[in-house]
């Protein structure tokens, strides 16, 4: 079904107006493709981040609990 619409517009159209639109969808594909790009080393940063900061938390709560544990033993 596809092809035969496909197969009917390209007899319909003429080639100057194939090769434009051709240029439109090559120019779009590369602008999606350096925007998927940018997105892509965007989410590996904030994902870096994230690990880091997961790392920081869970620091932050041994310390906290090793806190917790020495008042226990040792109330002040």
């Amino acid at each position: 079904m596809i092809r035969r619409n496909l197969g009917q517009q390209l007899q319909q159209a003429d080639s100057g107006d194939l090769k434009a639109r051709m240029d439109e969808l090559l120019t779009a594909n590369h602008q999606l493709e350096e925007r998927l790009s940018a997105a892509l080393k965007e989410l590996k940063k904030t994902q870096s981040k994230l690990e880091e900061t997961e790392l920081d938390l869970a620091g932050a709560r041994a310390g906290i609990t090793q806190m917790m544990r020495d008042r226990a033993v040792r109330p002040t």
